[in-house]
């Protein structure tokens, strides 16, 4: 099922049995052939740090025994709301996008977008169908009337349009580093733990395999300096 599958996510929380689990798992995968780099899920984390924490050691055990590299798809925190909602036997997705345990899951439901248009799109089987699915969302979304909507619901809707024009191979490099840069000084103008967040979000969804050496040794250089600085 697994090797049949789009997409392989691998869901871990920071006891170390289940760090042992996953790994044991994806060893299994890499003997019997499966060659997809295996996403991973962070659950019942305490904080974006010690997700990030928990997938490097994971993903370093990888490296070293496997000789594989696994793929960050983000974290999902302990807090009282996603508790109370089992409770109450109603999803935390249903809650308003402002809500914190509501927008761990919007964050990982674009990582997931992302990840899957990182991939090449098959024609045929379960993976098809939910590709289609996946991309019949941003279309019935831009049929809404914008006056009906609330400003949580533009924000989103004008997220989608951007993502769409900036993939296009035909944009101007220059109109793209416009963009980027007026979306970092806006972040940048409100600098609080929900905006840290964001970027180590941000920085984990890049596909780091793709980059070219040199590449690498840029970005690198730029991050050991942005390190230094803070």
């Amino acid at each position: 099922m697994i090797a049949a599958a789009e997409l392989a996510c691998v869901v871990v929380t920071p006891d170390p049995a289940s760090v042992t689990d996953a790994f044991s798992l994806i060893k299994v995968l890499r003997r019997r052939g499966y060659r997809k780099t295996p996403s991973v899920l962070i659950n019942m984390a305490q904080g974006a740090s010690q997700a990030r924490s928990v997938f490097q050691r994971l993903d370093s055990a990888a490296r070293r025994h496997l000789q594989c590299s696994l793929h960050y798809m983000g974290g999902i925190w302990r807090d009282e709301t996603l508790r109370q909602s089992v409770l109450n036997q109603k999803p935390v997705a249903l809650l308003p996008q402002a809500d914190p345990s509501c927008r761990q899951f919007s964050t990982l439901a674009d990582m997931l977008d992302v990840r899957l248009a990182q991939m090449p799109v098959r024609k045929a089987g379960i993976a098809a169908y939910w590709y289609t699915v996946s991309k019949r969302q941003p279309a019935q979304a831009e049929k809404a009337s914008r006056s009906s909507m609330s400003p949580d619901e533009r924000c989103f809707q004008a997220v989608g349009e951007l993502e769409t024009i900036l993939r296009r191979t035909d944009v101007n490099a220059m109109l793209r580093y416009d963009v980027f840069m007026r979306l970092f000084a806006l972040l940048g103008g409100s600098l609080d733990n929900d905006t840290v967040e964001i970027i180590q979000t941000g920085l984990g969804a890049i596909n780091w395999e793709a980059l070219s050496p040199a590449q690498r040794q840029h970005l690198a250089m730029h991050l050991r300096h942005l390190a230094g600085e803070i």
